[in-house]
C-alpha cells in the first residue's frame, strides 16, 4: 500500500482516481475497489480478468504482475494512475514510458524521515514478487502451456522450494536497500550480495544454495547458470578456502549415555509420564532404531496398512504422497522394520533394558494420543495450541536435540555443544558397525 500522504500527494497532481484495481477491504484507497479475492465491499474481482470502468483508474499491483497490467491497459485503452519502481533496464520499463500521457513523478524523500519515499512505494511489490511467480512468468514467455509450467515447477522438492523462496525474498530486500534490480543484478551487486552473507558467517554451502536460488529466476546471456560465471566459480572457492567446512566425523554425544538416561525417570515409566517426555523417547528411539531423515521420520503414519504391529516386530511404511530426498521406487517402497528387544524379561537386566524397546514404545504412544489425534501422521505436537496436529519436520528435529540435552541433563552432566538432529543417523550407523549388527 502507498502511503496515505504519498497517496494525497500523486492525487493532487494527477487527479482522484475513481476505483482502486488491486486492493483489499483493508488497504484500499478508494471507496471503490477490486479485489484478488471475493470479499466485502468490493466491485469487482481479479482486476486483470474483468472489464475496467471508464474514467481515471488506480493502480499499485504486484512486481510480477505489471507486464499483465500494461497489457490490459493497451487492451482497455484505459487511463491509469500507475505506481511502479523506475527500472529502467526491464523489458517493461519502455512500454510503460512510451504509454505515459503526462511526465512520470518520482516519488519525493520524505520530511523528517531518512527513508526515501521510493522505498515505500516499491515494498509492496517487492515482497510480493514471490519466486515460482517469477519463475511461471519466465516460462509462459516461451509460449508454454500452465500444464507443461506446473509439470516444470514441480521438478524441485517442495523442501528445496522453500529454500529457494526465502532466498529470493531476502536478495529482494538487499535489492531494495541497495537500489538493485533484483531480476536483472549486475555481477558486481550479485558478488556484494555474496559477500554480506559470508560476512555475516554464512557458509560457503549456503552461498553455492543461494545463487542456485537467484538462478532459477535471473539468466545471463551466455551463460547456462549464473554459478557458471568466472568470477562468481572464484568468490566460491575463495569463500570455501577462507572458511573451510567443518568435518562432522562423530556426533558430539554419547549414544550409551542417552540410552541410559531414557531407561529412567523423566522417561519412564511410559504409561504415567508426560506427553511431552513420552514424546521425546519415542521419537528418538524410532530415529535411532531406523537410522532414517527427519524428512521420513515426519511421513510416518498411523494407518492401517502402514503401521503394522506383529508379535515381534513393528513394520512402518512411508505415507505414499511423501516425496523421498532420492526419489525412486526402490527408496519409495521401503519398510521400517523394528523388532522388538528383550521380550522373555527372563532377568533384571532383561526386564530394565526392555524400556528400550521401540515396539513397545510405540504401542503405548499410540494409545495415549490416540484420544486427540487430528491426523493420520505417526508424530503429533503434545502442545495445548497444536495438540494432536502433525509434527513439522523443523518440530520433530527439536525434539531430538531437546531428548538428549535432557538426557545430559538428567544425570547431572554437562549438554554437549552443537548438537544436531540429524546426528541421530550417523550415530546409529556408528553403533550397529561397531557391534557389528546385521
Amino acid at each position: 500500500k502507498l502511503h496515505p500522504t504519498l497517496f494525497a500527494e500523486a492525487t493532487d497532481r494527477f487527479r482522484t482516481p475513481l476505483v482502486d484495481l488491486f486492493a483489499s477491504p483493508q488497504n484500499t484507497q478508494l471507496p471503490r475497489f477490486f479485489t484478488r479475492y471475493p470479499a466485502p465491499g468490493a466491485e469487482s474481482v481479479n482486476a486483470l480478468r474483468c472489464r475496467w470502468p471508464k474514467g481515471l483508474l488506480y493502480a499499485f499491483p504486484p512486481l510480477p504482475l505489471i507486464p499483465k497490467v500494461i497489457q490490459k491497459i493497451l487492451e482497455e485503452r484505459a487511463e491509469v494512475l500507475l505506481v511502479a519502481p523506475f527500472w529502467p533496464r526491464r523489458p517493461w520499463f519502455a512500454d510503460l514510458k512510451s504509454l505515459s500521457s503526462e511526465q512520470p513523478w518520482k516519488i519525493p524523500p520524505p520530511q523528517n524521515s531518512t527513508q526515501p519515499r521510493t522505498r515505500l512505494a516499491s515494498r509492496a511489490p517487492m515482497a510480493a514478487a514471490s519466486r515460482l511467480e517469477v519463475e511461471r512468468q519466465h516460462l509462459a514467455r516461451d509460449n508454454l502451456s500452465t500444464r507443461v509450467i506446473n509439470t516444470i515447477q514441480a521438478a524441485r522438492r517442495p523442501s528445496t522450494c522453500r529454500i529457494y523462496n526465502a532466498t529470493w525474498q531476502a536478495f529482494q530486500k538487499w535489492c531494495a536497500r541497495s537500489g538493485a534490480d533484483p531480476f536483472s543484478p549486475s555481477l558486481a551487486q550479485l558478488l556484494e550480495f555474496l559477500q554480506d552473507g559470508l560476512d555475516r558467517g554464512l557458509s560457503p554451502n549456503t552461498l553455492k544454495r543461494q545463487i542456485a536460488a537467484i538462478a532459477s529466476v535471473v539468466s545471463w546471456e551466455g551463460l547456462s547458470s549464473l554459478s557458471h560465471h568466472p568470477r562468481i566459480r572464484s568468490f566460491l572457492r575463495g569463500a570455501t578456502n577462507l572458511s573451510p567446512p567443518v568435518v562432522h566425523r562423530y556426533p558430539t554425544w554419547n549414544l550409551n549415555k542417552v540410552l541410559t538416561a531414557i531407561l529412567g525417570p523423566p522417561f519412564e515409566p511410559l504409561r504415567q509420564t508426560s506427553l511431552q517426555f513420552l514424546t521425546y523417547k519415542v521419537v528418538f528411539l524410532v530415529a535411532i532404531t531406523s537410522a532414517r531423515r527427519i524428512s521420513e521420520l515426519a511421513a510416518l503414519s498411523t494407518r492401517k496398512d502402514l503401521c503394522i504391529f506383529h508379535s515381534d516386530r513393528v513394520v512402518l511404511r512411508l505415507d505414499p504422497t511423501f516425496t523421498p530426498k532420492v526419489n525412486s521406487a526402490f527408496h519409495r517402497a521401503q519398510e521400517l522394520i523394528l523388532p522388538n528387544f528383550c521380550s522373555k524379561q527372563s532377568h533384571r537386566l532383561e526386564r530394565l533394558w526392555h524400556k528400550l524397546d521401540v515396539r513397545r514404545a510405540l504401542h503405548i504412544y499410540l494409545t495415549r494420543t490416540a484420544p486427540f489425534r487430528r491426523t493420520e501422521a505417526l508424530f503429533v505436537s503434545f502442545l495445548p495450541a497444536n495438540q494432536g496436529h502433525k509434527a513439522s519436520l523443523s518440530t520433530i528435529g527439536r525434539w531430538l536435540r531437546a531428548t538428549i540435552a535432557k538426557a545430559y541433563e538428567s544425570q547431572s552432566l554437562p549438554a554437549p555443544k552443537g548438537i544436531m538432529a540429524h546426528s541421530t543417523r550417523s550415530a546409529a550407523t556408528s553403533a550397529a558397525w561397531a557391534t557389528q549388527a546385521p
